[in-house]
């Protein structure tokens, strides 16, 4: 998880992993976003669904408004199985922000 140092506004976000992701979740204050696996019949990941927001009053119809000090934590979760172990995974998400230009901030 980090701490947000500004306030800021989210703009878009992508959730990525490597093969064997089932999903990953992205949580910001009171916004949520899951990206899902989606696999061909070679169990090779074809893609990763764009943000859904688990909250429609706050989703991507505009900007998410983060404050500072929010915390943004990042959940993956990733299949495990004996034929096919996933050690030393990897996920990342990728935040877009706009960080307002009129506000009187100090970073913590």
């Amino acid at each position: 998880s980090w701490e947000l140092p500004y306030p800021m506004h989210i703009v878009f976000l992508r959730n990525h992993f490597h093969a064997g992701g089932i999903n990953m979740t992205t949580t910001i204050g009171g916004f949520k976003c899951t990206g899902h696996g989606t696999y061909d019949d070679n169990e090779n990941l074809i893609d990763i669904s764009a943000c859904v927001s688990t909250n429609v009053s706050i989703g991507f119809g505009g900007p998410v408004h983060l404050q500072r000090s929010d915390q943004l934590s990042v959940e993956s979760v990733y299949q495990q199985d004996e034929l096919l172990p996933h050690y030393g995974v990897m996920s990342m998400s990728f935040v877009y922000a706009h960080i307002p230009r009129d506000q009187n901030y100090v970073a913590v």
